[in-house]
């Protein structure tokens, strides 16, 4: 499956903004036969993503999570 960097895009923007918000940036996309693996950048983490494209199945998993220091 040979598929634009955009078409990638568009196929998980959707999900990834139903999921963290309209914040969310796609770092990276990459086109893995029926699913579409990548990084994004979500208000205060950035989450690895697999996408099922037959079912439509968003998997998300926490890479890093930036927390603001509580000061005293």
């Amino acid at each position: 499956m040979l598929n634009s960097i955009e078409s990638l895009q568009n196929k998980v923007s959707g999900p990834l903004v139903d999921t963290y918000g309209p914040r969310t940036k796609i770092l990276t996309v990459e086109a893995h036969e029926s699913e579409v693996r990548g990084l994004a950048l979500c208000p205060g983490k950035v989450v690895k993503y697999i996408y099922h494209i037959q079912n439509g199945h968003l998997l998300t998993f926490d890479i890093l999570s930036i927390k603001k220091k509580l000061s005293r």
